[in-house]
Formats: C-alpha cells, sequence, structure tokens
C-alpha cells in the first residue's frame, strides 16, 4: 500500500470514530438541556424570595387580628381620676382603675366594655385607759364606666391600626357625719362627675411573631370633650363648680403614658 493510500486510510478512520462520537453524545446533550429548560423556571420559581416578587410580608395565611373575630379578650383599660367633691384646695379626685373586655364582630368592627371602681374604707381606733372609741372616716369612692367601638381601618400580619370612638362616665363622691361635739354641725355631701365623649387612635400589636397572638399591646392617643362637675352640700348652703374644655390626652409625666396610653389584652 502506498503512503498516499495509507494517510487517506487513516483519515477516514479519524472521520468515522469522530461521527459516532457526535452521534452518541448529541441525546444525552439533548436530555440535559430538555431537563434544564424543565426544571430551570420551577426551581427559580421556588427559590426567590417574596420580597423580589414584590408579594407582601404578610400575604401568607392569615393574621393575628382576624385570628380574633368571634374571640373576647380581657385587658387594662387605664387608669382615671374621677372628680368626688370640693375641699379646700379646690376639685377632689380620686383614682379609678379600669378592666374591661373588646369582642371583635368581624374583621373591622368592635365592642369595647369596662369598669373602674374605687370604694375604700377607713376608720379611726382611739383606745384612753379602758374607753376604745373607732370612728369611721369619710374617704370618696370613685365609679368609671367605659364604651367604646374600636374600628380597624388597616392591618399586618400582626399588627391593626385602630380608630376608637369612645364614652367616658364617672362618677364619685363621699359623706361626713355631723360631729356632736361641735354646735350646730350638720352631714356633709361631696360630689363629682366627670363625661368624656372622643376617640383614640393608635395600633394594637400581636405577639403572634413570637407564637402567642392572643397577647395584644395597644399604644393609642386621643382627643376629648370633657365636662367636669364637683360640689359641696351642707343642710342649708352649697357649692357647686362646673367645667367644659376640649383637649388631648395629657401627659403630665412619662410614667402618664402607662396610665391611659397603653393597653395590654389577652384573647380567649
Amino acid at each position: 500500500m502506498s503512503h498516499a493510500q495509507t494517510r487517506l486510510v487513516h483519515l477516514f478512520f479519524r472521520l468515522a470514530i469522530s461521527g459516532a462520537c457526535v452521534i452518541v453524545a448529541s441525546p444525552a446533550l439533548a436530555d440535559d438541556e430538555l431537563s434544564d429548560k424543565e426544571q430551570t423556571p420551577a426551581e427559580t420559581k421556588r427559590e426567590t424570595p417574596r420580597a423580589v416578587r414584590g408579594e407582601p410580608a404578610g400575604s401568607e395565611g392569615t393574621s393575628d387580628h382576624e385570628q380574633m373575630v368571634g374571640h373576647i379578650a380581657v385587658g387594662w383599660y387605664g387608669l382615671s381620676d374621677i372628680p368626688v367633691g370640693l375641699d379646700n384646695n379646690g376639685v377632689a379626685l380620686a383614682s379609678a382603675p379600669a378592666i374591661g373586655v373588646r369582642y371583635w364582630l368581624n374583621g373591622r368592627l368592635g365592642i369595647d366594655a369596662a369598669l373602674g371602681l374605687n370604694i375604700p374604707g377607713a376608720s379611726l381606733k382611739t383606745t384612753a385607759g379602758n374607753q376604745t372609741t373607732v370612728t369611721d372616716i369619710p374617704v370618696p369612692y370613685a365609679v368609671l364606666l367605659h364604651a367604646g367601638v374600636p374600628l380597624a381601618i388597616t392591618t399586618t400580619k400582626h399588627a391593626a391600626f385602630l380608630v376608637t370612638p369612645e364614652l367616658n362616665l364617672g362618677f364619685g363622691g363621699s359623706t361626713e357625719q355631723a360631729n356632736p361635739a361641735v354646735m350646730g354641725d350638720t352631714e356633709t355631701t361631696r360630689k363629682g362627675l366627670l363625661l368624656q365623649l372622643g376617640a383614640r387612635a393608635g395600633a394594637e400589636v400581636h405577639f403572634g411573631f413570637m407564637g402567642i397572638p392572643n397577647l395584644s399591646l395597644e399604644g393609642s392617643v386621643g382627643a376629648y370633650v370633657n365636662h367636669l362637675s364637683a360640689s359641696i352640700e351642707k343642710r342649708d348652703s352649697g357649692t357647686t363648680f362646673k367645667q367644659t374644655s376640649f383637649g388631648t390626652t395629657a401627659l403630665n409625666s412619662p410614667w402618664d403614658f402607662f396610665k391611659s396610653n397603653v393597653a395590654a389584652r389577652y384573647y380567649f
């Protein structure tokens, strides 16, 4: 076989081997390409964060607020100063801490009701030799009735922004018996009344991010029309003070924020 024929045979075998490799490799490459086209979009969709896809963080599942619809919450409704009459320093006040309930009729409308009581009793015991004398000391009582209609303006996964029209009615007083040792002394009656009509705005935050959606903390501020009256009466004389004003919730000290602007609740 000549040298030219030998080179021709070698070239033929090289071409044959190359063609066979291409034929064998082509199906595998096609399968790989098809697999990538089929799997990549689905995998990419599953692995892409919600924020990248433009979905809100709370779009999955029901919000904590919506879970509380139809449940009753018990909680703190603040400490109110109730006028209980007039004394030598002006209008006398007594504090009434209020505890109440909240019930959501639906995701937008709820009902608040609370009661505050401060009914103390005091006496003075005096001993002189074998004689003991007990004298009742008049201490003013105070009662607060609260009603509100919370409205959920907007909600997120763990919080709800609320506007709550509400009414507060407080009253109190005391009665001091006549002193028999003082000639002409008569019974003294002191009374007071507080009427507040207004609304609060704030947010109720549920602790669902800690696995306790039933527990919530609400912070709010409000504005009210306030009517206050206080009086002192004896048998043949009396004095009455009245005042009507409009204003926002007062914060005379940092601790006042926890007095009436923060409420903790637990839903059952």
